[in-house]
C-alpha cells in the first residue's frame, strides 16, 4: 500500500545519492513537473454537446447535408510521448469538432529535455482548418476550401475519449 511517507521516502531516495543531490533526478523531475503544467493545454471550451443525441444532420454553406456525431464535438487532445535514456519529450495534438461541421487542428504545446536541458514551447503551430462529418462510425474530413472528403478511419467513442487509426484523443 502506497502512503504519503512512502512516497516521500522513495522520491527522497531517488533525489539524493550518497549524501549529496542527485542532479539527474532532480532536472529530471524538475523537467517532466514543468511539461505536466504545460500539458494541460487551454480550458475547455463550452461548445461541446452533453446531449445523448449520437448525430445530427447540419448542412453546409451549399445546402448540402453532413451527418455529424455529437459525441465528437467538443476540444480534444492527444499527446506523443518519446523517451530514450535520459531524454523525454511530449508534443500535445489538438482537434477541435465544431457542432456545425467545421474543425480545426494544430500541434500545441511541446516540452522536451534531458538532465542537462530542457526545452518548453506553450504556442501551436499552424492551424488547419476545414470540415468534417461521420457516416457508420467512420470519421471525414475536407480542407476549408475543398470538397474532396478524407476518410479518417472508424473511431470509437468512450467516456471523454475517442480513437481513431490507433490514436486516443481526450476530451479537454
Amino acid at each position: 500500500m502506497f502512503t504519503i511517507a512512502n512516497i516521500t521516502g522513495i522520491v527522497h531516495q531517488l533525489l539524493w545519492k550518497h549524501g549529496r543531490p542527485n542532479k539527474r533526478a532532480i532536472f529530471t523531475c524538475l523537467g517532466l513537473g514543468i511539461g505536466g503544467l504545460i500539458l494541460l493545454g487551454p480550458t475547455a471550451c463550452d461548445d461541446h454537446s452533453a446531449s445523448n443525441e449520437s448525430s445530427v444532420t447540419t448542412t453546409d454553406g451549399n445546402g448540402d447535408a453532413a451527418q455529424i456525431d455529437q459525441r465528437l464535438v467538443g476540444r480534444w487532445r492527444h499527446t506523443d510521448a518519446y523517451v530514450s535514456g535520459d531524454f523525454s519529450a511530449a508534443i500535445d495534438l489538438w482537434f477541435i469538432l465544431k457542432a456545425d461541421g467545421a474543425y480545426e487542428s494544430f500541434k500545441g504545446s511541446v516540452a522536451a529535455g534531458n538532465s542537462d536541458t530542457s526545452l518548453v514551447n506553450g504556442g501551436h503551430g499552424d492551424v488547419a482548418k476545414g470540415k468534417w462529418r461521420t457516416e457508420s462510425k467512420i470519421l471525414y474530413t475536407a480542407a476549408e476550401s475543398s470538397d474532396d472528403w478524407q476518410r479518417q478511419g472508424t473511431y470509437f467513442v468512450d467516456e471523454g475519449r475517442f480513437m481513431v487509426n490507433k490514436v486516443v484523443w481526450e476530451r479537454q
